[in-house]
């Protein structure tokens, strides 16, 4: 059954998932899913913070990312998602030779570097002692590092993938992991939209379409 609908998107860059030119891997899993559906994307690309602002305020329908962070300041009950686009996880990563780095308490005395637009979803170590110094990019925070500008990073994978052949983290003992979701506000359209989109999303993900898509940035998840 087509929907018909437009949904306006606030789309945070996230590397090689959200990208400007919509080859991003969440990006062509969307396309894959809308085929046929009658739903279509109005994206509009905004640094982090402005994008979450722009879908607080209701300024657009929907939003890719933040789940958790939107649960905590809308509730949960005015918040409707997606099967998920994929899973993410924030690690501490050091430099080769160095000490492997698995809690906040780990990076007591030592400076640590942050992507700019992450704090949203690190305010709980931040509110634990940790204070990284911001930066705008993964690729600006590894220079960083090399150069000893910075101890150690605090940064998500699959995002990190690009560089970890050049950094040390603690594979199985990520600091958070969650979902990436297209979320959207609560309404009665939504919800069909959501509905219709999570079916398929579901579907590809069976077929195993989202580690052919993804390829390395593939983070391995059960059916939630």
């Amino acid at each position: 059954m087509s929907l018909a609908q437009t949904l306006s998107v606030a789309v945070p860059r996230i590397q090689h998932l959200l990208t400007v030119d919509d080859s991003g891997v969440y990006q062509q899993l969307m396309t894959m899913a809308l085929q046929d559906s009658g739903i279509s994307l109005d994206q509009r690309f905004l640094p982090y913070k402005r994008a979450l602002h722009e879908f607080e305020l209701g300024e657009v329908d929907c939003i890719y990312s933040f789940t958790r962070v939107l649960e905590t300041r809308l509730g949960p009950d005015n918040l409707v998602y997606t099967y998920p686009l994929g899973m993410f996880r924030f690690h501490l990563f050091t430099r080769p030779g160095e000490a492997t780095l698995t809690s906040v308490a780990d990076t007591a005395g030592k400076s640590i570097g942050g992507i700019s637009g992450h704090d949203v979803y690190l305010a709980p170590f931040m509110e634990q002692g940790m204070a990284p110094d911001w930066v705008r990019t993964e690729s600006q925070a590894v220079e960083m590092l090399r150069l000893g500008r910075l101890d150690a990073i605090i940064a998500a994978l699959p995002d990190m993938h690009p560089f970890t052949d050049q950094l040390v983290y603690a594979a199985d003992q990520p600091l958070m992991e969650d979902f990436d979701r297209l979320n959207c506000h609560n309404s009665e359209d939504n919800r069909a939209a959501i509905r219709t989109i999570s079916e398929k999303l579901r579907q590809l993900h069976e077929q195993g379409r989202y580690e052919a898509i993804a390829g390395d940035y593939y983070l391995p998840f059960s059916a939630p």
